[in-house]
């Protein structure tokens, strides 16, 4: 077959440089596949990002990690104060979970099983404000003590029990009580407005055994602050319902009908750990 060639100089000259460029160029591509690696099913890597944001560490998890310090008020009366109410058995489950907590108040009267001995306890204590005054002629309510207690212990989370002496009263006492405890737990977010506040249930007793009977309107009190707290500053600490879940008898789990005995107390503490677990977490020191 007879090969096609331009014979003007000028036309062959053309040709010749383009047949050496095509040539070139496919010298240069077959270079260039010998020089790279190809591996089946191989993707490329993304570009470095020079200004990427820092990815987060993965969150601790809350077996490794400790809780700073917390500070936790018990306030209440009798059953708060008394050497087996659940203060024992509850700061030794929060530090068996590895938080750090302080309990606070002015009264020092040590747990029967040990712990922490600070609190605000007071026995004989009413929701207030009343008349009664202690045998040192000091008012024996909560309402005209608050103001003192809180500033000075500087409470983050604050357990609150009280009502049993108000219903003891009788009468008008037992009336005015749901509306006092709600007036109380108003002044205490006045006085502590970032601290957590657990409104816990009047206990059962031989008085009221299923605490539902004498004792529903305060429960009901309760429970209503903490559905109303906008802020989630207030929880209700369904006490009542829980210690006659875990089997408590106050026949047997009081020494005279109100007070606990060793067992009443661990289940008061067991009763309370949700709502304390609960304020934990709206604290940021839920472990």
């Amino acid at each position: 077959m007879a090969t096609f060639f331009p014979r003007s100089g000028v036309v062959r000259r053309r040709v010749l440089r383009a047949v050496l460029a095509l040539g070139l160029l496919s010298l240069t591509y077959t270079l260039s596949l010998a020089a790279t690696k190809i591996t089946k099913n191989a993707r490329p890597k993304p570009p470095v990002l020079v200004n990427a944001a820092v990815a987060p560490e993965p969150a601790t998890t809350n077996a490794s990690r400790s809780c700073t310090k917390v500070r936790i008020m018990p306030l209440g009366d009798s059953l708060t104060a008394f050497p087996d109410s659940y203060r024992g058995p509850l700061f030794r489950n929060l530090v068996e979970r590895k938080v750090d907590v302080d309990f606070v108040g002015s009264v020092s009267w040590g747990p029967a099983i040990g712990g922490d001995v600070d609190g605000e306890g007071h026995g004989g204590f009413t929701i207030g404000p009343d008349d009664r005054v202690d045998d040192q002629g000091g008012k024996s309510n909560l309402f005209d003590n608050v103001d003192r207690w809180i500033p000075a212990a500087k409470p983050e989370i604050i357990l609150l029990t009280i009502g049993t002496n108000d219903m003891a009263g009788g009468g008008t006492w037992v009336s005015q009580a749901p509306g006092k405890l709600t007036a109380l737990v108003k002044k205490i977010q006045g006085l502590a407005p970032d601290a957590v506040i657990v409104v816990g249930d009047i206990p059962p007793s031989t008085y009221d055994p299923t605490s539902t009977n004498v004792n529903n309107d305060v429960n009901a009190a309760a429970r209503a602050l903490g559905s109303a707290s906008p802020n989630d500053t207030v929880i209700y600490g369904d006490t009542a319902k829980r210690l006659l879940k875990t089997g408590f008898q106050a026949s047997k789990d009081t020494v005279d009908g109100i007070h606990f005995s060793p067992s009443g107390g661990e289940m008061f503490a067991t009763a309370w750990q949700p709502a304390v677990d609960e304020a934990l977490r709206l604290t940021g020191r839920n472990c």
